[in-house]
């Protein structure tokens, strides 16, 4: 009796066990992808006199997916200010609307582009958005009202500056100076875009920011010194560019720099003069270490090695062979300058004397030639 009434319950057991998995099963293939919507891009300011299209945009999801929407639409003000227009969104990878701004057809993400310039002319109001969604069942959502501020926004200006004319090799620091204004206020401005292209390319190579110092100051400040030629070298355009926060960019200003830079140099090479080869299983470690450094900084350093020289006279089949400067490898300290390499020296090793030739290069591509250093190897 007590023996069935176990089996009853281990029956009992495993039927439960079955029902919970069954349900847990139907659970999940049952999930249905509500009628939502999600993750809403207005934006909180807006230039009216601006020409840049402004991207609204939001991810709108039903059970039937896109089948499922009649359309999505966002609410804005008129151009007079009074009324509200809708303007519709589209999921269409800009196939039907090439004007709509949508990336990616049906990944319902709803996108439309706004020219403001041409969609409010010089408005000043604040006003409430919201993006509406309709179902195809006639089913109506919109998203929390977000407040929106238009207004005529005007362009910052880069009054006057100050800026190098060159950069030589081990240039000590110099403080530039900006002097800037903003009809909307200083506090518009949001930065200062420092972009440096070779004379005669379009190609941006470096690009610094100087933040508004937000201290009501007219004036920004930026220090440069020699590590501003880290990968330069030659004759560059230096563009300067003030943008506030509505994206608004002042008249770019041009100042041709020279910048110098020269090569790399090694020196206090450490190595052992003589190392004795192990035996049997036992092995040996051979510590590198050379220092290297830079008029335009560590920055500029691209990298540092050596080539082995064989007893034979043949280089060795894994020249180069790198040094690191990173804390790792056997370097102790990242950045001290001091480029390290540990090598594990094998029983078997032919004896004789090897010798190593150290270099290094720039970002610019120089290399230098470095001391020798031989080493013998005795059994």
């Amino acid at each position: 009796m007590r023996r069935n009434s176990l089996i009853g319950l281990f029956i009992s057991f495993g039927m439960l066990l079955l029902l919970l998995s069954c349900e847990e099963e139907k659970v999940i293939t049952e999930v249905e992808t509500p009628f939502a919507i999600r993750e809403v891009h207005i934006p909180g300011v807006i230039s009216s006199l601006s020409h840049l299209p402004v991207l609204i945009s939001a991810r709108v999801t039903h059970p039937e997916g896109n089948a499922g929407i009649e359309r999505v639409e966002v609410l804005l003000p008129d151009s007079s200010g009074q009324g509200i227009d809708t303007l519709l969104l589209f999921d269409d990878g800009g196939a039907v609307n090439p004007k709509s701004g949508d990336l990616i057809a049906f990944d319902q993400v709803y996108s439309a582009l706004v020219v403001p310039d041409t969609a409010w002319d010089s408005l000043e109001i604040t006003f409430q958005a919201k993006v509406r969604a309709i179902a195809k069942s006639g089913q109506v959502l919109e998203s929390p009202a977000q407040p929106v501020e238009i207004f005529p926004n005007q362009a910052p200006v880069l009054l006057n500056y100050f800026f190098p004319d060159s950069i030589p090799a081990g240039m000590a620091p110099v403080e530039t100076k900006f002097t800037v204004n903003d009809p909307d206020g200083l506090e518009d401005i949001q930065w200062l875009l420092i972009e440096a292209k070779p004379q005669g390319s379009s190609t941006v190579v470096s690009t610094d920011t100087v933040f508004n110092p937000l201290n009501n100051s007219p004036v920004f400040t930026f220090p440069v010194d020699s590590a501003y030629a880290v990968a330069k070298q030659g004759n560059y355009d230096i563009g300067f560019v003030l943008e506030d926060r509505f994206g608004a960019k002042s008249v770019p200003v041009v100042h041709p720099l020279q910048v110098e830079n020269t090569p790399p140099w090694l020196w206090g090479e450490d190595v052992p003069d003589t190392l004795t080869i192990p035996t049997g299983s036992d092995s040996t470690i051979l510590e590198i270490t050379i220092h290297v450094n830079d008029a335009q900084s560590l920055a500029d350093i691209d990298s540092a090695y050596f080539n082995s020289i064989l007893p034979n006279g043949n280089p060795s089949s894994a020249n180069p062979i790198l040094l690191f400067d990173d804390g790792n490898q056997g370097d102790l300290l990242a950045g001290d300058g001091i480029f390290s390499r540990k090598i594990k020296l094998l029983a078997g090793t032919s004896p004789g004397e090897y010798a190593f030739h150290f270099f290094a290069t720039d970002k610019v591509g120089q290399r230098t030639t470095g001391p020798v250093h031989s080493i013998l190897l005795v059994q």
